[in-house]
């Protein structure tokens, strides 16, 4: 499966984040977030794995009022990881 890692910040910060694949048997540790829904066109940007990446508002939200201050946070989002 693909996780996605959210890296800390404070509340304003850029969002930053990293994809990984991982395999499922390793019981990797992650949160899933069921997040495909919102306007598709509504989208503010995200950086994923160092570059540009679009993502609806609503997910920009999520993931700012979920990110830590100043630990990272491993997800599974199914608009981004599926």
């Amino acid at each position: 499966i693909r996780l996605l890692t959210l890296q800390p910040g404070l509340f304003n910060d850029p969002i930053h984040c990293q994809l990984e694949q991982v395999s499922f048997s390793t019981g990797h540790a992650y949160e899933a977030l069921l997040y495909v829904w919102g306007n598709a066109r509504d989208t503010a940007p995200m950086i994923l794995d160092r570059m540009p990446y679009h993502i609806t508002k609503n997910l920009e939200r999520v993931l700012r009022y979920s990110r830590c201050k100043e630990s990272p946070r491993v997800l599974w989002v199914d608009a981004i990881c599926s």
